[in-house]
């Protein structure tokens, strides 16, 4: 699809640069991300609907994890901030994976590496708990 995609803005001559290789990157990753959410969903569930569900979910959320945390600073009740806060930190951050919410300043060679090690990990701990899950699976 992003070959695709790129051939198609060839053809009408806009520009193919660095950013829209990042913002490749970077929506590569995050498919990664979820797609690692989705089969630990899949090993820990015992229904299909309820894994696609969980996954989509993680999906929305992760994609709200500034709003997230924003609510656990304005809350006035403490039970809900420690809530959303234990949220934040649970469910994958999408917003660091997003070019277009990142400052000018910002954008640069140690933000790419960050948010690249950030999905990467992410990945990493999802593979850790499938392969956990997997093990004590009986066939």
């Amino acid at each position: 699809m992003a070959v695709a995609h790129a051939a198609l803005l060839a053809t009408i001559g806009a520009p193919i640069d660095f950013h829209y290789g990042v913002s490749l990157l970077m929506s590569w990753e995050k498919i990664i991300v979820i797609t690692a959410v989705a089969l630990v969903f899949s090993l820990f569930s015992t229904s299909t609907a309820s894994a696609v569900t969980f996954s989509f979910f993680f999906w929305i959320m992760g994609h709200f994890s500034t709003e997230i945390l924003f609510i656990a600073h304005k809350s006035s009740r403490p039970l809900l901030g420690v809530f959303c806060i234990l949220f934040y930190y649970i469910f994958p951050n999408f917003q660091t994976m997003n070019i277009r919410d990142i400052p000018p300043e910002i954008y640069n060679a140690h933000w790419l590496w960050a948010a690249c090690g950030y999905g990467l990990s992410y990945t990493a701990v999802c593979l850790c708990v499938s392969s956990l899950l997997f093990r004590k699976k009986e066939f």
